[in-house]
């Protein structure tokens, strides 16, 4: 219009070239939108700068050139439109002169821009060095802490206090029992009573100490107060599971505890030929004969499966079906498994009349950084202990079942 010497600022004139504009602008942004999105989607997908085979590489905008002329890198940016531009819908469009109108609306078929091998690095949530760098672990509160055996035997046993390190009692050894029926004396000489006696031992044991402890920093304690929980429940429950297994196998060689299974004089009954059933009514037997009333059976699991199994010769369940609850009784008498019974050989007894377990002091827990240099370290030792000592006066109220 200029070249013609018509003025682009008057009348119509200025209203083509005021349509032209703004049909123009319209264009620009869109393309820039897009371009915005492309560059955006490439950056989020992590797309290297290297150029697709064939195309030549641009310069990222902004960027200079090197001085023979070649590009720094390949730029994401204008790629799309250098592909629209190079389509045959964009040529065909171009041919025919469409563009050059004032009015007309413009529309074209989608134009593959991105070809998917063109994403070299896929960005996933796995690697650290990815998107796994922005995951926080849902760390859960709970601790799914080591399970431990329950305590059992402590239960079972008659349970008292002293306030010494040694613990005296006395047994009756013997006994002579010469009671009889007498005649009405007729004289001075006739009529006398037979006499009986009694004997007595005075029994000895010391009370023991178990203890353990765990070290720990006391930055660690400080910073979080859940360790310290921690430690101490493992350090208590310790105590207590070491002295429960003490009571039925502690070998009596000092500082350890003499346990049931080797008390000398206690029982013992042989399962042999019979079944598991008849085996345990016999050493009840044994406990009733020596006047004393077994008040639990105490077994391995294993062992106590297999005599929950038992059958009888139709296949019949002894201890009844498994529909049936209960079955934790033989005999009348409270079965009671735990691992801490020694398989093969279940333990029959009067538990609270044989036994007898004396308390010194109850667990108490410690904490010190007097050990070594731990001071200078910031080292503690948090210690668990107790002390008690353990007997078992009446052996005969005990029977062992092997073979079982």
């Amino acid at each position: 219009m200029i070249a013609a010497g018509v003025d682009p600022t008057e009348g119509e004139h200025f209203e083509k070239v005021d349509q032209a504009y703004k049909a123009y602008s319209v264009l620009a942004d869109e393309s820039a939108q897009i371009e915005a999105k492309l560059n955006r989607l490439l950056e989020i997908e992590g797309l290297s700068g290297k150029a697709p085979a064939g195309e030549p590489k641009r310069p990222i905008a902004g960027d200079p050139e090197r001085k023979d002329g070649s590009p720094v890198a390949f730029a994401t940016r204008g790629r799309a439109a250098d592909r629209q531009l190079a389509s045959e819908g964009y040529k065909q469009l171009k041919a025919s002169g469409i563009l050059e109108m004032s009015d007309a609306r413009v529309a074209t078929a989608p134009v593959k821009v991105l070809e998917r091998t063109e994403f070299k690095t896929l960005i996933t949530g796995l690697a650290d060095t990815q998107a796994g760098a922005f995951i926080l672990a849902d760390r859960q509160t709970e601790l799914l802490e080591l399970l431990r055996r329950p305590r059992v035997v402590a239960g079972l046993v008659n349970v008292g206090d002293t306030d010494s390190d040694m613990i005296e009692y006395v047994e009756q050894t013997s006994r002579t029992n010469n009671a009889a029926e007498v005649a009405e004396a007729t004289s001075s000489a006739d009529g006398a009573a037979p006499e009986s006696g009694v004997a007595f031992a005075v029994r000895q044991l010391l009370v023991q100490e178990i203890k353990h402890f765990i070290p720990a920093t006391k930055r660690a304690i400080a910073d979080a107060g859940q360790v310290r929980a921690i430690i101490e429940s493992e350090l208590v429950e310790g105590v207590l599971e070491r002295l429960d297994g003490q009571l039925l196998s502690g070998n009596g060689t000092a500082p350890n505890l003499r346990g049931i299974y080797n008390t000398s004089g206690i029982s013992t009954q042989a399962k042999g030929s019979d079944s598991r059933p008849d085996a345990v009514h016999k050493a009840f037997t044994l406990i009733r004969i020596a006047n004393l009333q077994p008040d639990a059976l105490g077994l391995h699991p294993n062992d106590a499966q297999d005599l929950r199994l038992e059958k009888d010769a139709n296949g019949g369940y002894l201890f009844g079906p498994p529909s049936q609850a209960g079955g934790d009784q033989v005999w009348g008498v409270p079965m009671v498994a735990n691992v801490a019974f020694t398989g093969g050989t279940p333990l029959a007894g009067a538990y609270r009349r044989g036994s007898s377990l004396w308390i010194r002091e109850g667990v108490s827990m410690s904490m010190t950084d007097a050990h070594s240099d731990w001071f200078i370290r910031g080292i503690v030792a948090l210690l668990a202990s107790m002390r008690a000592g353990f007997a078992v006066p009446r052996p005969a109220a005990f029977c062992t079942i092997t073979g079982f």
